[in-house]
């Protein structure tokens, strides 16, 4: 597609040779009109693509985008947008504005245009970081925009709190204030959306200064805004702003019992974060979800994504040592879903040192901790530290009659493993089990 890329010289001469280029498509459905609108040509050449077929104008290519829908990404025609000058941005925006002000121009209908997702061009504005002026123009030439919906029932509102300035979201918000209250088919008002999505902080208090009720809101997860901002990570300015406005938040569960404090050590939060929370309603650490888990068991489980796991752990046993010995609906104590996760040898003693009684517990099938750790052929030094710990579970037989031996040998444990387990009770070798092998 050199026509749509290249100088007014170039495109001239390309048309002069073969008039029915500017009819051509690429592999994406993009007619050269399409190209120099995305690539944000010169006006001059986008001016003879559209006298040479102005039909391309309203042409769609294949995710239903019209010139006008390209034109108004700005990171795509600009990948080191975010790394250049301050000045190197300001003339990537004021040639967009001039080629979106030309485009509509030429057709100012093309702003109703929707695309495949159900999107006119003011959508592409603000998912793709157009500045305020271009975006200013679209409401201009179609002030029905702001009311439309996405075929994910999204408002123009809830694009922009993605990843949009507040300047801009004060403007969107001016022109459809009852935006801030609409549900998208998730259940989820823009402000769960600029949550999730870690937003700055002064969209938050936009948002929250517009509508401060929306602070309660759930989607149709059950999930109030604390609960999105505490899964996704977002920061601990965000989380402290939310709990601010309303303490009680921090009290709510999700329709599967989750509080935010479960749904952060479920998610990315920081120690900041679950210490906050932690500071602010205490009594979360000793609450269970729809499948028994309380926030120790969800860390257990999707520990490894923390860096400072065995901190987050000592967290949450400082508030509620008992719950290191609490089963969840599976029969899992903490200390069996470590097991399963091959957790730190750190995290494995902390549990044991609070609670060495777990190292007896069974789940649901009669396993203790050590069959769970043999199973996962987990490290030797775990290995032992729960021999140590309780060197009666050699002995304890799964309701398949299974010594920890049997479940070594069964998944295939490595020779020291069993060398281990033979070593400590030399006489599991002769135990025979339902199915009568040893």
């Amino acid at each position: 597609m050199a026509m749509g890329k290249g100088s007014l010289e170039e495109v001239t001469e390309l048309l002069g040779k073969n008039p029915l280029a500017m009819r051509a498509k690429d592999f994406n459905g993009n007619t050269p009109l399409h190209v120099a609108s995305k690539h944000h040509s010169r006006t001059g050449v986008i001016s003879l693509l559209i006298e040479s077929y102005p039909e391309a104008l309203r042409m769609k290519n294949s995710n239903g985008d019209t010139p006008l829908h390209l034109a108004c990404i700005l990171n795509e025609t600009a990948p080191s947008y975010f790394t250049c000058s301050e000045t190197q941005k300001k003339d990537a925006e004021e040639v967009q504005l001039r080629v979106v002000s030309f485009l509509l121009e030429k057709c100012v209908d093309a702003s109703k245009d929707k695309n495949d997702q159900g999107e006119t061009p003011l959508f592409s504005c603000l998912r793709y970081h157009a500045p305020l002026e271009v975006v200013s123009l679209l409401y201009e030439k179609y002030p029905e925009a702001a009311r439309i919906n996405n075929n994910i029932g999204d408002t123009p509102l809830h694009v922009a709190c993605k990843n949009t300035s507040s300047e801009i979201i004060s403007l969107v918000i001016d022109k459809f204030p009852e935006a801030m209250k609409i549900r998208n088919r998730d259940g989820s008002l823009p402000l769960h959306l600029a949550c999730s999505n870690d937003a700055y902080i002064d969209v938050i208090s936009l948002l929250l200064e517009k509508c401060p009720e929306t602070v309660k809101a759930k989607d149709g997860h059950g999930s109030t805004p604390l609960h999105v901002a505490c899964k996704a990570g977002s920061s601990l300015e965000l989380v402290s702003l939310l709990i601010r406005k309303c303490p009680e938040v921090s009290r709510m569960k999700t329709l599967h019992g989750d509080t935010s404090l479960s749904a952060a050590c479920s998610g990315q939060a920081s120690l900041e974060i679950i210490s906050l929370l932690l500071e602010t309603y205490p009594e979360a650490a000793m609450e269970k979800n729809d499948r028994g888990d309380l926030p120790l068991h969800i860390s257990c489980r999707l520990g490894l994504k923390y860096g400072c796991l065995f901190k987050l752990v000592t967290s949450l046993i400082d508030v509620y040592p008992e719950g290191a010995n609490v089963k969840n609906k599976s029969g899992y104590t903490p200390l069996h879903i470590a097991c399963l996760n091959d957790l730190p040898v750190g995290v494995l003693k902390q549990l044991l040192d609070k609670c060495p009684n777990s190292a007896r517990s069974k789940d649901f099938v009669g396993d203790t901790p050590l069959s769970m750790a043999c199973w996962k052929k987990i490290s030797l030094d775990r290995i032992t530290l729960l021999l140590n710990a309780y060197p009666g579970a050699l002995r304890q037989v799964n309701d398949e009659g299974d010594t920890p031996l049997h479940v070594a040998c069964s998944f295939e444990a490595t020779l020291d493993l069993v060398s281990l387990l033979l070593k400590r009770w030399p006489g599991a070798a002769r135990e025979v089990n339902a199915k009568e092998e040893t």
